[in-house]
């Protein structure tokens, strides 16, 4: 009797398992798709770039002064920008924060010329931090928006895991990105993709 029961215990945790394996699978491909269509922006945290500096230093155009990517984050988004493409998105419009780390991960991710966006520029330990992340969050939303409801291209949106957070909630590790799209008009995230597990 025994042996029945943990043989039909170990079906229904198989079944279970695949369950779960396939919802997954088709959670990350269907926000693939959304994202390969225009129907989704990747909002991404730049890559790797280590606290050996004044994390408050934003001079933009003097990156020597800014916390920068290290070797390991410059090879990360390069293969960031591999598996995008590996996923079948060969085009793509880049928009960076014209914070150093994010612009060139933006660049290293080769889709072409990265283009600055005020909106989602660092607002972390501004003096008018509420403020400005208030502005910046609205403006970038309607941004979303507007992209997913055009369709034109893929959008991919290099900024910091601050202003991520403030506008989603979802809290991300250098180099992760998140999938956002639109159901009745509000921002939902359709998956995260971690750097880890691409």
């Amino acid at each position: 009797m025994y042996k029945l029961f943990y043989k039909w215990l170990i079906a229904l945790s198989t079944f279970a398992c695949l369950v779960a394996c396939t919802t997954a699978y088709e959670k990350e491909d269907g926000a693939w798709q959304a994202f390969r269509e225009g129907k989704a922006v990747a909002v991404m945290r730049h890559a790797f770039a280590p606290f050996d500096v004044d994390n408050s230093v934003l001079t933009h155009d003097v990156c020597q002064g800014e916390r920068n990517l290290s070797q390991q984050g410059r090879d990360q988004a390069v293969y960031i920008g591999e598996t995008i493409r590996a996923k079948g998105v060969t085009n793509a419009k880049v928009y960076a924060s014209p914070v150093c780390r994010c612009f060139d991960t933006a660049t290293l991710l080769a889709f072409g010329d990265a283009t600055i966006m005020p909106a989602i520029n660092s607002f972390y330990l501004d003096e008018n931090e509420g403020a400005k992340g208030h502005k910046q969050t609205a403006e970038l939303t309607e941004w979303i928006k507007q992209a997913v409801q055009q369709q034109n291209t893929s959008n991919i949106l290099v900024t910091h895991g601050f202003n991520i957070s403030t506008m989603t909630g979802d809290f991300v590790s250098e180099g992760d990105f998140l999938l956002i799209g639109l159901e009745d008009d509000e921002l939902v995230t359709l998956d995260i993709i971690s750097a880890q597990e691409l």
